[in-house]
């Protein structure tokens, strides 16, 4: 969990420092001047990691909380992960492939 903070901070003050420029009235990275809602999404994942993975230090003595700090941190450096990945490519599943030819499951309720 310490590492998880400091990673959340350290990009959350990359992300301070980094040139930006202004787009509809808000501060955008120059690199990401396209895609400021994906850039905002990102910053929140990162944001939402920095709570969860420091609420779980500070609630160790509570161990069902700290769990469920702890998977919300999990989940959005996941998540913050995957918008990193649609931010630099502009793919959002690097699974599929150059075709996108991914195979979508569906759950079929059987009743008896």
């Amino acid at each position: 969990m310490k590492s998880m903070v400091y990673i959340s901070s350290s990009t959350a003050t990359i992300s301070m420092i980094t040139p930006q420029d202004i787009v509809d009235r808000r501060p955008v990275p120059v690199l990401r001047r396209g895609r400021p809602t994906i850039y905002y999404i990102f910053l929140s994942c990162t944001l939402f990691l920095f709570l969860g993975s420091f609420s779980s230090l500070m609630v160790q003595h509570m161990p069902i909380v700290e769990r469920d700090f702890r998977t919300n941190a999990v989940a959005s450096m996941n998540s913050a992960q995957n918008t990193k990945v649609y931010l630099f490519t502009g793919k959002m599943d690097p699974v599929c492939g150059p075709s996108n030819s991914c195979k979508v499951f569906t759950i079929v309720e059987v009743r008896a």
